[in-house]
């Protein structure tokens, strides 16, 4: 899958990276090395700091519930949630993130 990744890159910019799909996240399939492209909650600039904030907390606090539902999701964590480049980080969700810690 490396291969791919330099073409992808140079053709769209550096939105890809290689990943892994780990054993067990879907039934059936071995792990094994892919594409990736990373999934944002993407708001407007209008929505109010404290509710991105508030929306920030709820999607954190829910990852255990959320790689239920979707296992592809156990990658979520404080340090891919602010990984938003080149669309910047909501001013509420920063503030979460600054204030609130997570990372410790």
């Amino acid at each position: 899958m490396s291969a791919a990744l330099p073409e992808l890159t140079a053709r769209y910019g550096p939105f890809y990276a290689e990943a892994p799909i780990l054993a067990d996240t879907y039934a059936g399939v071995d792990p094994v090395r892919t594409v990736s492209v990373p999934s944002l909650l993407v708001v407007g600039s209008e929505m109010p700091n404290d509710v991105a904030a508030a929306l920030a907390r709820a999607v954190l606090d829910s990852r255990e519930e959320l790689a239920r539902l979707h296992p592809a999701t156990y990658q979520l964590s404080p340090r891919t949630a602010v990984a938003t480049s080149p669309v910047p980080l909501h001013p509420g969700a920063a503030r979460y993130y600054r204030d609130a810690k997570p990372f410790s």
